[in-house]
């Protein structure tokens, strides 16, 4: 299942298992300022937008 897959990935690249009590500790300390930071250091480039329905969805060039 997912969690096997996550213990796989965390081994592979960390060499240790992160218990799930660690991973919701980092992200209840998550602040709004951590995630605007994290956007500005990574900004989403070269997007794609599908949209299924009678009506074309118009998205302007530029969103902030």
């Amino acid at each position: 299942g997912s969690r096997a897959s996550s213990i796989v990935r965390d081994w592979f690249h960390l060499r240790r298992t992160v218990p799930l009590e660690e991973v919701h500790r980092r992200i209840d300390s998550l602040t709004v300022g951590d995630i605007l930071r994290y956007v500005k250091e990574h900004p989403a480039l070269d997007l794609t937008l599908l949209t299924i329905g009678p009506k074309a969805l118009e998205v302007p060039d530029v969103v902030s």
